[in-house]
């Protein structure tokens, strides 16, 4: 990160050292990992270079000692990071994660006679403040490009393997900041997934439903777990085919979730020309589980009895036809497959999510809805890593 991103080095740097301005330090810039000696070769200079020791730990540390002075001894030591900036300046960086922390390692070292003066305290830092001045930069858009994703990156990285260190690890520190809940979010999904999860949870080897998506809906505040059964037209035959499933499917409407339609077209893959069914729910329902087991792509000589067939439904309207024609009518497409799928949804006030987040129990209850739909589709539940320890 210090070594790509100027902006995020400087970020750190004015918690390490706030007196220094990354562009006033002298070339070349070093950096390394777990050495035991501040130099790899012997260094010529006049005057001995300033060197600053800090501890980088889940929080600020209370320095041991009353001075809090670096002492410089003959110990044995790997120093977990060293920043070296021309022959003025040297930052050596003990790092820490989580639990207590002692400060000796930092506070007693070993420069192997280098022309290092440790002259001041120890500076603690925060990993949590740091990490929230780097969030900052990604949400004020302050960085773009490549530097934007090796940040990104990161802060994925720490979400996934040092969640505890992270300083919005639960949904109340988000503050109902809209970009820390889902970030936060995504988390969730990836401890129920046991991976890295992106921007849904896949759900393979299921006939009727692939994946499943948990978001924040800031104009609601709400926490939105969202699936989409039937999303293709293979999916649409198994799933209408079995009126158990749709019927149990329809029932958990009584306990919480809510069900609207879903109907778009498709063409191979992506997915193409959503529409608004103003008709009942039920009747959408009923038309494709009496339908379903006739109904293919559409060629194009079909399309516009196809297209008045749906508006007559409710199924689609008028206006929408303006859509159709721009991505089928007015290209060389052929066909276009109807996809009559559904939108299920079950949602928690922001503020009950972040109840049953502080408490540890959110996961565990996005997966128990999850699953709650999963059985009444009749497809397999989905069992997490940490169901299994």
């Amino acid at each position: 990160m210090l070594r790509i991103c100027p902006v995020a080095h400087q970020v750190w740097l004015s918690l390490a050292a706030p007196s220094r301005k990354l562009y006033e330090l002298p070339r070349p810039w070093r950096f390394d990992t777990q050495r035991w000696q501040m130099f790899d070769s012997p260094r010529d200079v006049v005057e001995p270079i300033e060197g600053i020791s800090v501890l980088q730990a889940a929080d600020i540390q209370p320095v041991d000692g009353k001075d809090g002075k670096v002492q410089i001894t003959d110990r044995g030591q790997v120093l977990d990071g060293i920043v070296n900036y021309g022959d003025e300046l040297l930052i050596v960086i003990e790092t820490k994660l989580d639990g207590p922390v002692a400060t000796r390692q930092a506070q007693d070292l070993n420069v192997h006679g280098a022309p290092v003066r440790f002259d001041g305290g120890l500076v603690s830092v925060s990993w949590r403040h740091l990490l929230a001045a780097w969030y900052d930069l990604i949400e004020s858009e302050v960085v773009v490009g490549a530097e934007r994703t090796i940040i990104v990156d990161f802060l994925d990285f720490v979400e996934r393997w040092f969640p505890r260190v992270g300083p919005f690890m639960t949904l109340a520190r988000c503050k109902c900041n809209g970009f820390r809940v889902n970030r936060r979010l995504n988390a969730v999904l990836d401890q129920i997934a046991g991976g890295l999860t992106k921007e849904w949870l896949e759900l393979p080897s299921r006939s009727t439903i692939d994946r499943a998506y948990l978001h924040f809906e800031q104009s609601s505040r709400d926490v939105r777990l969202v699936m989409y059964p039937a999303d293709t037209l293979t999916q649409a035959k198994t799933f209408y085919a079995h009126p158990e499933h749709v019927s149990r499917m329809l029932a958990l409407r009584d306990s919480g979730w809510n069900v609207e339609p879903n109907f778009h077209f498709g063409h191979i893959a992506p997915g193409l020309v959503w529409t608004t069914t103003d008709a009942p729910l039920e009747e959408y329902v009923g038309y494709w589980r009496e339908h379903i087991e006739g109904t293919g792509a559409v060629q194009r000589v079909e399309w516009g009895d196809f297209w008045r067939q749906l508006v007559e439904r409710q199924f689609a309207t008028d206006e929408e036809k303006a859509k159709f024609d721009q991505s089928f009518t007015n290209t060389r497409r052929s066909s276009a497959t109807p996809r009559p799928g559904l939108c299920c949804s079950y949602s928690w006030k922001l503020s009950d999510a972040e109840r049953l987040d502080d408490g540890g129990r959110l996961v565990v209850a996005v997966e128990e809805q999850l699953n709650v739909m999963l059985r009444a589709l009749g497809e397999k539940p989905h069992e997490s890593t940490h169901t299994r320890t």
